[in-house]
């Protein structure tokens, strides 16, 4: 699957891999920094409940110390929110923890005792009375009264030294809570009426006495039986129950604290361990993924690069890449592939092309030495014409006084004749043959310099792969860069390639320095067999001249022969005639010359066409296409 991946895309999926592990790992460090920030609050809420509870407690004191119920507003005020506070902590410990969950439970049931508790201590407390005119404090205040102002109206001591008595022990038992003090009001309030039976009252205010008194023993007992449900003690009553409760929201509220600060580095502990655990996952993904990129990479750079080596040494063109992947390194392969197919296409016509030229500059070089020595024979002849003739010139001055050997001297010079027409003849004919074969070997060259461009043309394309594959080489090498330190191997790889590119580079320049000399040479050979061209086709105007020049002096050889009676008679013409025999025989000698040293050219261009061949074709050489 990853080798039909580039590259690019690889590090695209190992950096959304990092980005989605740093993502989770930053998902996770929020769930912890949340779930201790719960935890400490669940903490908090639960100290916060002790601070409430002692809160509750003060409200309660300043209430019993003050009989206000502005304390009770302020407790029950106080209690919502405690219970608000409760009710939030337990509905955070029910998703978290059960065990504490119903230690709030229990506490949220204990407060609720408590503050049904303390508002039916303060129901009893307003039925016993806030301050003494209200509640039995006051009827029994009111009945006491009552009594005095009968008592004092009829100025009875005793009853009224009773009376201060029964206040007395009212009082003892409202400062000291005892309940002795209630028996002895009830044995001194016989006492009393037995002093008003002995009275000298009369029966109407006895009987408003006794039942004002009962009224105030009737209050009095009341508010006995009410401070005995309050509690004379903070042990009894509502004030011992209060008491029991807060004791049991203390202790539970101590054990939900000491398990909260118990769970709380549990619970720390275990999101550590969950983010290690999740952590070391997600590294083990990350480092597998990359090392396996990393090798895949290094595995593909490692078989190209061993490649280039061994054609490098070998210099083998045939051999090729194996291509496994289809990402950069498996493009820069193909690159490489093809590059050498086109090295090998084009060395293989450049051998070719070579093989041709050394085959042309082989042949031209047998033609040229067959026209050079056809030319030395042609001069050979020509001075030995000229020599002839010199000869002939000579007896004809001497016709004169030679005429019976006139006869002689005209067949002999006929022969000559004869002689010289047929060498230049032959002449001609080799100096046409010559300018075909220079015309034709001018063409060769004319196409060796073509496919001579068309190399030129081939490595610049070369050049522009080699080019390429240095840019890519460069690309790849900050890439490896932008990857730090797990890409510093397929760095160095990248670094191997781009030095390979560069070798290949000045490889091409150098073959396209030789193909430059080969293109200035194969021009010069041109240029040279152009110029022979030209001198072969003035030879053979030449010679076509000194062949009609001949023809003519055949003719003139006859006319002596038909008239050698009048040789003394045309013994002046004759040697006119002659005089312009020998000046064309300079003339041809002069053009033999010529042509010998355009020959010579021709043959030293030959010979540096055949070494510019022999050196193509032993650099194409090395090559194993």
């Amino acid at each position: 699957m990853l080798k039909d991946l580039t590259i690019k895309k690889k590090l695209f999926i190992l950096s959304v891999l990092v980005a989605s592990a740093l993502l989770i790992l930053f998902a996770i460090q929020l769930y912890s920094v949340k779930k201790v920030g719960q935890l400490e609050k669940i903490s908090f809420q639960s100290y916060q409940a002790e601070a409430d509870m002692l809160m509750l407690r003060r409200h309660e004191k300043d209430f019993l110390a003050r009989n206000d119920l502005k304390y009770q507003v302020r407790f029950n005020e106080h209690l919502q929110l405690m219970l608000a506070n409760l009710f939030e902590l337990s509905d955070k410990l029910e998703s978290t923890n059960a065990d504490q969950y119903q230690l709030s439970q229990q506490i949220i049931d204990i407060i609720n005792e408590y503050g049904t508790a303390f508002n039916e201590l303060v129901e009893l407390q307003q039925q016993i009375g806030l301050d003494h005119e209200t509640g039995l404090n006051g009827s029994l205040r009111q009945s006491v009264h009552k009594v005095e102002e009968i008592l004092e109206a009829e100025s009875s001591d005793t009853l009224l030294k009773d009376m201060l008595t029964l206040r007395r022990n009212e009082k003892d038992f409202m400062l000291r809570l005892d309940a002795k003090y209630i028996d002895k009001f009830n044995t001194n309030i016989q006492h009393f009426r037995q002093d008003l039976n002995a009275s000298f009252i009369s029966s109407n205010q006895q009987t408003a006495i006794r039942q004002a008194l009962a009224n105030y023993e009737k209050d009095f007992l009341a508010l006995t039986h009410g401070v005995a449900n309050k509690g004379f003690s903070a042990n009894e009553g509502k004030l011992g129950e209060m008491r029991d409760i807060i004791h049991r929201s203390e202790t539970t509220l101590t054990d939900l604290q000491t398990a909260i600060r118990e769970d709380i580095p549990q619970q720390v502990q275990r999101i550590q361990v969950f983010s290690g655990v999740l952590s070391l996952i997600l590294s083990i993904v990350i480092v597998s993924f990359i090392v396996l990129l990393g090798r895949g990479i290094n595995r593909s750079i490692s078989a190209l690069y061993e490649t280039m080596i061994d054609a490098n040494k070998s210099k083998d063109l045939t051999a090729r890449a194996t291509i496994d992947s289809d990402d950069e390194i498996g493009q820069m392969a193909q690159a490489y592939n093809d590059m050498t197919a086109s090295f090998q296409k084009l060395i293989n016509e450049v051998i070719t092309s070579a093989h041709t030229v050394s085959s042309a500059a082989e042949e031209l070089s047998i033609i040229t030495s067959q026209t050079s020595q056809g030319v030395m024979n042609q001069q050979t002849s020509t001075e030995q014409v000229a020599t002839a003739m010199n000869e002939m010139t000579a007896t004809v001055q001497e016709v004169a006084k030679n005429a019976a050997n006139a006869a002689l001297t005209s067949q002999e010079a006929d022969k000559e004749t004869e002689h010289g027409k047929q060498v230049v003849s032959l002449s001609v004919s080799g100096i046409k043959e010559l300018a075909a074969m220079v015309k034709t070997n001018a063409a060769a060259i004319s196409d060796l310099q073509i496919e001579s461009d068309n190399i030129g043309t081939v490595l610049t394309v070369i050049q522009g792969i080699a080019e390429q594959t240095n840019l890519l080489a460069l690309n790849a090498a900050i890439e490896a860069a932008r990857a730090g330190e797990s890409g510093r191997g397929f760095a160095v790889v990248a670094d191997e390639v781009r030095t390979l590119a560069q070798k290949s580079q000045q490889s091409t320049e150098e073959i396209k320095t030789i193909i430059d000399r080969l293109q200035s040479g194969a021009n010069k050979c041109v240029e040279g067999m152009l110029q022979g061209q030209d001198m072969a086709t003035e030879s053979v105007s030449q010679a076509e001249s000194a062949g009609h020049s001949l023809a003519i002096i055949t003719e003139r050889v006859m006319a002596i022969r038909d008239m050698n009676t009048h040789i003394a008679t045309a013994a002046e013409e004759q040697s006119a005639v002659a005089e312009d025999v020998n000046r064309n025989i300079s003339q041809i000698a002069l053009i033999a010359d010529e042509n010998a040293t355009s020959t010579s050219q021709t043959t030293e261009t030959s010979q540096s066409l055949t070494e510019l061949a022999n050196d193509l074709q032993r650099l194409v050489n090395q090559f194993k296409v």
